[in-house]
């Protein structure tokens, strides 16, 4: 009862809230959503709530799917609810920078986001690929299901693939690699990106591709053609 209550109390804040484009009733809606999804009381008051409507204001989704994606980035990213504007802004700005509308990212992230947390890849550095790479796909699924293959083929290179990148001086001294630190972790995607486009831009366009044929695959390729 007493959760109820703050609940009641908080939807009525955020359809008053002068800051927010948000009925009473949406914002009730939007909070049971987020309910459904698996957030607790203290999750919903801490900031779920308000930065899902926040969500759907800056990018046009409605609540639901905003929603959706708030709490999918929570659990992939183990963002905290105080500090999911920041998270919104990020999402916000894939979508006012780049061709994909939010429906695009959700499926991008639906794609790619589980594979790249996994990686190590920041939730900042998914947005800015997804971004970056979006001239080369025709949506947000192909996007993200690029990126998603390309991480699964740098974490696991092959034999032809370790012959490439040592060709390619993708390889250290020490016997790390370009994507990869000593420690196993994944570089950033900033640094992935520059030491693609340092090894093979002085290539012919027709080595360019074999090679990024081989290290990325069919599926891979346009990912990491637009990174580089």
């Amino acid at each position: 009862d007493a959760e109820v209550e703050q609940l009641r109390d908080h939807i009525l804040d955020l359809g008053v809230d002068p800051n927010l484009k948000v009925s009473a009733m949406q914002a009730a809606a939007a909070v049971e959503m987020l309910g459904r999804n698996g957030l607790d009381t203290s999750q919903i008051l801490a900031g779920a709530a308000r930065n899902t409507i926040l969500l759907q204001n800056a990018t046009g989704s409605d609540f639901a799917q905003a929603a959706d994606i708030a709490t999918d980035v929570m659990a992939l990213f183990n963002i905290q609810a105080a500090n999911m504007e920041t998270a919104v802004d990020g999402i916000t700005s894939v979508v006012n920078n780049s061709k994909f509308d939010i429906t695009d990212y959700q499926y991008a992230l639906a794609q790619a986001g589980g594979v790249a947390s996994t990686s190590g890849v920041s939730f900042d550095d998914l947005n800015t690929t997804i971004a970056a790479i979006a001239p080369y796909f025709s949506d947000g699924s192909s996007a993200g299901a690029g990126f998603k293959t390309m991480l699964q083929r740098l974490s696991a290179p092959t034999a032809e693939m370790k012959q490439v990148m040592s060709e390619l001086n993708l390889v250290t001294a020490d016997g790390t690699n370009a994507f990869y630190d000593a420690e196993g972790n994944m570089r950033s995607m900033s640094e992935i990106s520059r030491a693609l486009h340092t090894q093979l831009s002085g290539l012919t366009e027709q080595q360019r591709t074999q090679a990024l044929a081989t290290l990325f695959g069919a599926r891979a390729v346009n990912a990491a053609a637009g990174l580089m």
